[in-house]
């Protein structure tokens, strides 16, 4: 269950410090003293931890003591040297393992321990012993083994420990560190995250007409044929809506004179859908600061609901590294008469002393007006690196190291793209501070949203994530996830960070997808299953991003090509994303800081202009989209790849994976020549062969086919004959087939 804003806020500011203390010498108490236990208001889950592991020091009493130490620890489940736990929801769990190395002694003197912070989402800083069981023994190492139960998202850390003198009341702990075993960085991903598919929007030039400089929320819920509208977004495919920074984010005085819109990644207010993108604020006065801003923001929020009762999801592009200048500071706060609202230039919750509080609050008493960067320095980074923040408004830098002018970097401890991190109470002050923010979009409050409580965003993508210290990552998110009881979607945008980041999110975005592309141009099978099934692939499938080339050019405007790799990026199964237009073969890149900069392929659209290349691009992305949106193989991330009898140099060849045993699979080939039919026999991968009957009989359908639901073959075909012939595929230039087999 959820926990309230309020409980999230009482472990900060160094209290979460002092309450994992607590905790841990209440548990310790009812461990050395059972007859005290019952007082101590144990949780039962933790009363019978505590007992299971009071009885494995009494096993281990009055043995002599075991020279040992830990020489390994991980999971059932890993990839890429990292755990990759597939989280269905609550009621899973994840087997952890520990070897321990027994050089002399009674080996029944070692007490294995886990020490974990796993569920503790309110307070990550909470960490708690698990009893360990002996499952193996290989020679002189011992395996322990310990199932615990997963019952939120988050980023936990995991280590061992053991005690060989029986003693609960004094145990001669050795922890996993001293062997130079490393923590277990431990997120358990949420299956229901695996079938997004994002189409990246700007709401402010997504509909903007002739003479019009910005369109709105308003213009993307409109039925009406033309707009690039929710229905739009669904015709490419798509199942989610990113949006790029809709919030406030007022134009820098210095821009540059083509920035007309200023940049989305500088906002001024992160509690605040810019009203600029509101046709209801609009018709509000300027001077009505607040009133254009609660109708920007239950404009969005209608966008939000509308948009998920069509079945599309929100995610929202947030770049917490950095605002725009003169910011305004609003935070959430949890008031227990009236709930969760939001308040303007309140630092109370940001400040770290009563002395800095104090100085605050007299310069909002000289200078209410001010920004929030000479209200609170500190809240932002200093240009000498000083974690304890900025001394003074000139003191302040911009984002990317002084790069990004437009900007100014938030006090968060990272610098020099992730290179150098610092961990103060000011730092933790920020991110707890970002906490709050991305509470406020997940879960928002009733006032906020016309008087209804509602769901929020399904996620968020991190603008330079890259930057974004640990302390963000374990101790931020997991608190969002104890606030919240959605699953929450979180894509990492990397420049060099890759191991330190591949764990803390569900994707990342770096540069991987250039050699993905490369490898459909040059039709090299071994370059793309080198990607797509390498254990160190943590990246969205994609076409590229905002700032970034668009994938027509990279395929030198080849649209059916363009379209047999975005087609290909949902049926590989994942998260994908790709941009506005992509679906039409837009060639420019998004002018996001322009205003009236609609991509021209929207404008063709709306006018009915389209080339038939551009329809059939549109369609192939609408097939691939629908077949991963219908069909619980293509909806998750499990694949494998198919062998051809013989030379195979052009059909890429892929099994795809439901859940569900029950369900045989669905598989696909493309055929990655321009010129040429393709043909080929493909032998099923061992997971489809486990799945698949002798004694019955299968038919497969096309899910790309114009009527995906015709069956392909001519008769039905023995069980048995497909596992021991495989799949024969006939595919003309281009062309992409997803087989799903059913028994009939």
């Amino acid at each position: 269950m959820a926990v309230r804003l309020s409980t999230v806020l009482q472990y900060s500011k160094g209290n979460e410090k002092v309450a994992a203390s607590l905790a841990d010498n209440k548990r310790t108490q009812a461990l050395v003293d059972p007859k005290a236990a019952a007082a101590l208001d144990l949780s039962p889950d933790e009363f019978e931890r505590v007992k299971a592991r009071r009885a494995s020091f009494e096993q281990a009493a009055g043995k002599v003591a075991a020279r040992a130490n830990i020489v390994g620890l991980w999971t059932e489940h890993q990839r890429g040297g990292l755990p990759f736990f597939r989280w269905q929801g609550q009621g899973d769990r994840e087997n952890f393992f520990m070897a321990v190395h027994v050089a002399d002694g009674d080996r029944s003197s070692v007490t294995p321990e886990l020490w974990t912070n796993l569920n503790h989402n309110a307070n990550p800083a909470d960490f708690e012993a698990w009893p360990m069981e002996l499952v193996s023994q290989n020679g002189d190492t011992l395996i322990f083994k310990a199932s615990l139960p997963i019952e939120r998202q988050g980023n936990f850390r995991v280590t061992g420990r053991i005690a060989t003198n029986g003693k609960a009341d004094a145990p001669n702990w050795q922890w996993a560190e001293q062997s130079g075993i490393g923590d277990v960085r431990f997120k358990p991903r949420a299956v229901a995250n695996e079938k997004l598919s994002e189409q990246v929007v700007h709401v402010g030039l997504a509909n903007c007409g002739p003479g019009e400089a910005i369109s709105t929320f308003r213009d993307l819920m409109d039925p009406t044929w033309g707009k690039y509208n929710i229905q739009a977004v669904k015709a490419a495919g798509k199942n989610t809506i990113r949006l790029q920074p809709p919030f406030k984010a007022d134009r820098w005085d210095r821009a540059h004179p083509y920035d007309t819109l200023g940049s989305p990644y500088a906002a001024t207010d992160f509690f605040t859908i810019d009203p600029r993108y509101s046709r209801d604020a609009q018709a509000l006065p300027e001077d009505d600061v607040e009133g254009r801003r609660k109708a920007a923001n239950a404009e969005f929020f209608e966008f939000v609901a509308e948009a998920r009762r069509q079945g599309v999801e929100v995610v929202l592009d947030i770049a917490l590294n950095h605002t725009g200048h003169n910011t305004t500071i609003r935070d959430l706060f949890d008031d227990p008469a009236l709930g969760e609202r939001v308040l303007k230039s309140n630092f109370d919750q940001l400040t770290i002393s009563p002395d800095q509080t104090a100085a605050v609050h007299q310069r909002l008493q000289s200078n209410p007006l001010a920004p929030g960067e000479a209200l609170f320095p500190e809240m932002f980074a200093s240009r000498e690196k000083d974690p304890a923040g900025a001394h003074s408004i000139s003191d302040t830098v911009g984002g990317g190291g002084g790069q990004w002018a437009d900007t100014k970097q938030l006090n968060h401890g990272g610098f020099d793209f992730g290179g150098q991190i610092f961990d103060t109470p000011q730092n933790r002050s920020v991110t707890d501070w970002f906490t709050r923010v991305l509470k406020f979009w997940v879960d928002p409050p009733a006032e906020e949203t016309g008087g209804v409580k509602m769901q929020g965003v399904r996620g968020f993508r991190l603008d330079h994530g890259t930057n974004l210290p640990n302390e963000f990552y374990e101790r931020s998110m997991n608190q969002l996830f104890a606030m919240v009881d959605q699953p929450v979607v979180f894509i990492d945008e990397d420049f060099n960070q890759g191991e330190r980041l591949r764990v803390w999110t569900d994707a990342m975005e770096s540069g991987w997808y250039k050699n993905l592309v490369d490898g459909f141009k040059r039709s090299d099978l071994g370059a793309i299953n080198g990607i797509v099934f390498n254990d160190y692939f943590y990246e969205t499938l994609r076409g590229g991003n905002h700032d970034e080339e668009r994938i027509i050019n990279l395929f030198e405007g080849d649209t059916m090509a363009a379209g047999r790799y975005l087609a290909m990026l949902d049926l590989f199964g994942g998260i994908s994303t790709t941009v506005m237009g992509d679906e039409l073969g837009e060639r420019r890149e998004v002018e996001f800081k322009h205003e009236g900069a609609v991509p021209e392929t929207l404008v063709q659209a709306r006018e009915n202009r389209l080339s038939p290349q551009q329809v059939d691009l549109q369609q192939a992305m609408f097939r691939a989209g629908r077949a991963k949106n219908t069909d619980p193989s293509l909806a998750t991330v499990l694949r494998a790849p198919l062998n051809a009898d013989g030379f195979n140099a052009n059909i890429l060849a892929i099994a795809r994976h439901a859940d569900d045993p029950m369900v045989p699979g669905t598989l696909v080939f493309t055929n990655l020549a321009n010129a040429a039919e393709r043909s080929n026999n493909f032998h099923l991968d061992g997971i489809t062969q486990s799945r698949i009957e002798p004694g019955a009989s299968y038919q497969a359908t096309d899910l790309m086919a114009e009527h995906p639901d015709q069956p392909l073959w001519p008769s039905a075909v023995k069980g048995s004959d497909l596992l021991a012939n495989g799949v024969f595929v006939k595919l003309q230039p281009y062309q992409i087939q997803a087989l799903k087999l059913e028994k009939v």
